[in-house]
């Protein structure tokens, strides 16, 4: 074989050191020296260490390359990195058996390479080592090959056939990523490990074999596999990552095993055709979007150790009937249950303290709802558009509710309050339009913006002790509302809170006069406002309302007082043009008090109250209150 120096062997490498000895004046040691040699060998460049040849470059013409297993009486045993990189020429290349290892990038796309034989020595191959090599259909790495670098086969878009030796210990980092054409694969009982993105855009594989000595599925292992119809995670498998199996839009059946304890962000994720799911009892953890997008999902069993579940863990489950979540749950996440529309019933267990934002926005179809007694927080916009819940009752370790929390909730009728509520945020009840009646418990100080604006049936409201503020426009077109009673400590009532309230007849107020906003009560008839006795800063008129003090009595001296004619009565007085309601009750200890009248104060400042059925009760107890 003729040997000769390449014009590239002719470049030296020189090195200065300069080493200075002394304080002022030194020696200078000038060392020189040269590269490696490489050396050409027919169309081939090398070098050789340590008695071995590695083949450093290319120079033929392609076609059929069949690389020697000796150079100058010495052994070929590595590719190099780069060795054939770009050579688009070549269309058959046969790696010999002493070959132990081929280098990075050594064919990285080599486009027109359509067979290639991979010695049985090979123990390593380097990253990026085939990549782009578009034109390989089939591919048999031999039993001698333990590591394969990052994305080694990449976007080898015609590969069909691949044969994975027995000795391969983990499919590493896009392995085999964008091999669009490959339909199957069976992973060998050596690999532990599908690493990041190993098949990530294979859009023909329809099988894959996952082994029983795979521990971890890493980060967008089989993401967009688009038709992967069915997946059987063993129980060997301890870990799914975050986006695993993204967008295998086909996937319509998948096993996880019963090892898996974290199932990562958004893993299956867009897997439009999934309709069954359980989660086995070994998971603690279900990561966020994890089923999100799965608008087939039906039916998911999970298993009673999971103690975290992500934001937006299922939402957009449009399917989704029903969820059954375990008892060590500690909360749900923001958008967890987010459009899931068939969503009807759900209880929520008592290890859960946190309910997030938006956890359960546009499920238009929940109707029945039932809260843990340990939930203390509920996030902005949790319940907003659940628009078929009835009737709600708040557990009594909730101090807030957060901004649009059960905006456009239109069919709730019914919901009670907890006593140690201090907040209601903005549009916390926007068009919550089937409310009746809303009671402010004692200790809310807050009242927000638009609070209660457009709750259409809205007639009562009455405002607890503690509230001071309430927002602009709160309580703004409620077009049904006739009545509202003010706790002692309001200070400030903002802008148009009451405007457009057309048959709002009364508003008594048990403290003080308050600050008003612009445009507070509606125009045209205004409302009748009441104060109380012993308070101040009321004037008549007041803001543009007629001022009444609210002072009903029934004096017990009263020559009427008592057994009539025409039934049991007596005179009320108080404040001319104060309309009183008299109610009725026959036991003080467990009243249930109903109305038997109502009265209007004339201009003397009278009123004659009569009792006509008082004979049908054995005892009865009267009382004022507001219309």
């Amino acid at each position: 074989m003729k040997l000769s120096i390449s014009r590239a062997a002719t470049k030296t490498l020189y090195c200065l050191i300069w080493k200075y000895i002394g304080k002022t004046y030194g020696l200078v040691a000038l060392f020189l020296f040269a590269s490696a040699a490489l050396v050409r060998a027919g169309d081939f460049t090398y070098n050789t260490n340590s008695g071995t040849v590695t083949i450093t470059g290319y120079t033929g013409t392609g076609g059929v390359v069949n690389i020697p297993d000796t150079i100058a009486d010495k052994q070929v045993t590595k590719i190099g990195d780069s060795a054939f990189y770009y050579c688009a020429s070549l269309t058959r290349v046969t790696i010999p058996d002493s070959v132990l290892l081929i280098g990075d990038l050594a064919f990285r796309n080599c486009s027109n390479i359509n067979n290639l034989v991979i010695g049985n020595k090979v123990t390593s191959i380097g990253n990026q080592a085939f990549f782009s090599c578009s034109s390989l259909t089939n591919l048999i790495i031999p039993d001698s090959v333990i590591t394969i670098g990052n994305s080694g086969f990449g976007s080898c878009t015609r590969l069909s056939k691949v044969t994975i030796g027995n000795h391969l210990n983990s499919l590493i980092n896009g392995i085999f990523s964008a091999c669009i054409s490959l339909p199957e694969i069976d992973i060998p009982p050596s690999v532990t490990n599908i690493g990041y993105a190993a098949f990530m855009g294979c859009y023909s594989l329809a099988t894959i074999t996952i082994p029983n000595s795979v521990i971890s599925i890493d980060e967008w292992a089989m993401s967009s596999c688009t038709n992967l119809s069915s997946l059987v995670i063993p129980d060997s498998v301890k870990s799914i990552q975050q986006y695993a199996f993204m967008g295998c839009y086909n996937l319509a059946q998948v096993t996880i095993g019963n090892s898996v304890t974290d199932i990562g962000d958004q893993t299956f994720r867009y897997c439009y055709r999934l309709d069954q799911v359980t989660i086995p009892e070994s998971t603690l953890s279900i990561g966020s979007s994890a089923f999100s997008d799965c608008t087939n999902l039906a039916t998911l069993a999970m298993g009673s150790h999971v103690t975290n579940i992500g934001n937006q863990a299922f939402s957009c489950c449009y399917r989704l009937t029903k969820m059954d979540l375990p008892e060590k749950l500690n909360k749900i996440g923001d958008g967890t249950f987010y459009s899931c529309y068939s969503l009807t019933n759900f209880i929520v267990p008592d290890s859960v303290t946190r309910i997030g934002n938006e956890a359960f926005l546009n499920c238009t179809g929940l109707f029945s709802f039932v809260f843990g007694t340990n939930v203390s927080f509920i996030g902005d916009s949790a319940f907003r558009l659940c628009s078929s819940l009835p009737n709600l009752k708040i557990p009594d370790k909730v101090t807030s509710i957060g901004d649009w929390t059960f905006t456009f909730c239109t069919s709730l009728t019914n919901i009670t309050l907890p006593d140690n509520l201090i907040s209601i945020g903005n549009y916390a009840f926007y068009q919550a339009a089937g409310l009746a009646c809303i009671m402010i418990p004692d200790h809310v100080v807050n009242i927000g913006n638009m609070a209660f604006q457009w709750c259409t049936n809205l007639s009562t409201v009455v405002i607890g002790d503690s509230t001071t503020n309430i927002g602009a426009s709160t309580f703004q077109y409620c077009y049904h509302l006739t009545r509202v009673i003010m706790g002692p400590g309001i200070a400030y009532i903002g802008n148009s809170a009451f405007s457009a309230c057309s048959v709002l007849s009364g508003i008594y107020f048990m403290g003080n006069a308050p600050t008003l906003g612009s445009a507070v009560f509606p125009g045209g008839t205004l409302p009748f406002v009441y104060y109380m006795t012993n308070t101040t800063g009321w004037t008549n008129p007041w803001g543009n309302h007629q001022a009444i003090l609210w002072n009903p009595q029934a004096p017990p001296n009263d020559v009427t007082f008592g057994v009539q004619t025409n039934g049991f009565g007596f005179k009320i007085t108080g404040s001319s043009n104060m309309v009183i309601v008299v109610e009725a009750c026959t036991n003080l200890v467990n009243p249930v008090w109903v109305p038997v009248s109502t009265n209007t104060i004339g201009t003397n400042g009278l009123s004659n109250f009569r009792d006509s059925k008082w004979t049908d009760y054995p005892m009865r107890y009267y009382r004022f209150r507001a219309p």
